[in-house]
């Protein structure tokens, strides 16, 4: 027999929440946590695993809003539902703002409930994009933002939580970092197995890779001059349609270019996780990256922004970001001091501290993997709150703007008309080349307008009694 969900109720109002947990527990849910707003109900939920978190959202609404915000950070693999005795539009964008998902109206009946649960946590799983294994891409067009960092963390919580068979392949040519970041020497490049791929079967090919103690297997960049060879984007592609056949995820991490090899993965990816911190250089990099993506046929459906904080200060917020990328949405990624330990020790965080803010972030990622993009949950909710100064704000608006402008294909001039007139001296008019009249004059001449002669007039068969008056 399946367990029975779990399920955290919150609510100040005692007889509600009486009222709330009997509706629950007729729907077939455990109550794992059930108490008023507070620091107790947030230390519980941390504590237990919980698929479903219902939170009363009423005034005062500020106390609503930081509660479904510590809901949102304690458990990032929840569903939150904010709920209120009469939900208004208000309140309605408050509490998705802050992080919940839906704003519902408090249910009075059993079948109410199991009506809400229905459409919050559908029974059938989703669909993946197809029966091979799921391709994700994170990109990034600068270095130093943590693109290396959130691929092994990725790839490592899939693998160590058994939700499949994991690839991870370092698609840097000159010496990439993946295999650093786990401690793993690799036993064949990415380049030479994209040559040589034709000639593997699957079992061959898994045992030429490198294997975490996670479970990721890792398709190293080269570690040698003499195994730095070209690849082709045509055999970087086959491979990775080869190891999604054999893998149930291929993770790739992408050098901080956008040449043809970076291109050949995009094409072939289910969703692409577009990489950045929330710095001026970071965000101004991402919007140029992104355009150019959606110029070479990558759908904006198939990505996900990802914002990685590297620093315990931002330059900007997530609503800025939001704003300067053009994204309604943003998956973020919260500063965490244990990841640069982390990646120096060659132990994914994921893996060696699952319960610290960034693993929680990474893990609820890493699980939403393998389907279409549009059902990732992006649950950090995007705020209107600006961390920048306003004339930071205005000059990225600014470089962004220019950027797009130059970007654009210059307008060929509009053709100037010309006209046909007689260069006889007793010519009185000018006409259009199609104008009937134009066509029977002797030793014709064409100019545009300005370089008519002075003396002539228009036409008032071709041009009308209004251009010649």
């Amino acid at each position: 027999m399946e367990p029975r969900p779990s399920v955290a109720l919150i609510d100040n109002a005692e007889a509600r929440r009486d009222l709330l947990s009997g509706l629950l527990t007729g729907a077939g849910h455990e109550i794992t946590v059930n108490g008023p707003h507070g620091i107790a109900a947030i230390s519980a939920l941390a504590k237990a695993a919980v698929r479903l978190v219902f939170v009363s959202f009423e005034e005062p609404l500020p106390r609503a809003i930081q509660t479904v915000e510590e809901v949102a950070s304690a458990a990032p693999d929840a569903v939150i539902v904010g709920f209120a005795d009469e939900a208004d539009t208000h309140a309605y964008r408050k509490a998705i703002a802050a992080g919940a998902k839906y704003l519902i109206d408090t249910p009075v009946s059993e079948s109410e409930m199991r009506a809400v649960i229905d459409a919050v946590l559908p029974a059938a799983p989703h669909t993946p994009l197809r029966d091979s294994g799921s391709v994700v891409v994170v990109a990034g067009q600068k270095g130093g933002i943590g693109k290396t960092t959130i691929s092994v963390n990725l790839a490592s919580s899939l693998a160590h939580e058994n939700r499949g068979s994991v690839l991870l392949i370092d698609l840097d040519p000159d010496f990439g970092d993946a295999g650093i970041l786990m401690d793993l020497n690799t036993n064949i490049s990415t380049s030479r197995a994209s040559r040589d791929q034709a000639e593997f079967e699957f079992e061959t090919f898994k045992r030429n890779l490198s294997m975490h103690d996670s479970g990721v297997f890792l398709l190293g960049a080269p570690q040698s001059f003499a195994e730095r060879l070209p690849a082709a984007p045509a055999d970087i592609e086959s491979l990775i349609a080869f190891a999604s056949r054999a893998f149930d995820y291929v993770l790739i991490d992408t050098p901080c270019v956008l040449n043809d090899t970076v291109m050949a993965a995009l094409n072939i990816a289910d969703v692409t996780l577009v990489t950045t911190t929330l710095e001026f250089a970071s965000l101004r990099n991402t919007t140029l990256m992104l355009r150019e993506m959606e110029h070479e046929g990558v759908s904006p459906a198939r990505t996900v922004v990802v914002a990685n904080h590297i620093d315990p200060v931002a330059g900007f917020s997530t609503g800025d970001a939001a704003e300067i990328l053009e994204r309604e949405s943003i998956w973020e990624v919260p500063y965490d001091r244990s990841m640069p330990r982390s990646t120096q020790l060659g132990a994914p965080l994921t893996v060696s501290h699952p319960k610290s803010a960034a693993s929680k972030s990474l893990r609820a990622l890493a699980s939403r993997l393998g389907h279409d993009p549009a059902q990732i949950d992006r649950r950090i909710a995007v705020r209107g709150v600006s961390l920048a100064p306003p004339d930071v704000r205005l000059r990225l608006a600014s470089i962004v703007r220019r950027d797009d402008e130059a970007s654009m294909p210059t307008p060929a001039p509009p053709e100037e008309a010309v006209y046909v007139f007689s260069a006889g001296k007793r010519a009185t008019a000018y006409h259009l080349e199609a104008c009937a009249v134009g066509r029977r004059l002797a030793g014709s001449s064409t100019a545009p307008r300005a370089a008519l002669p002075g003396n002539l007039r228009p036409c008032r068969v071709c041009l009308g009694d209004s251009a010649a008056a």
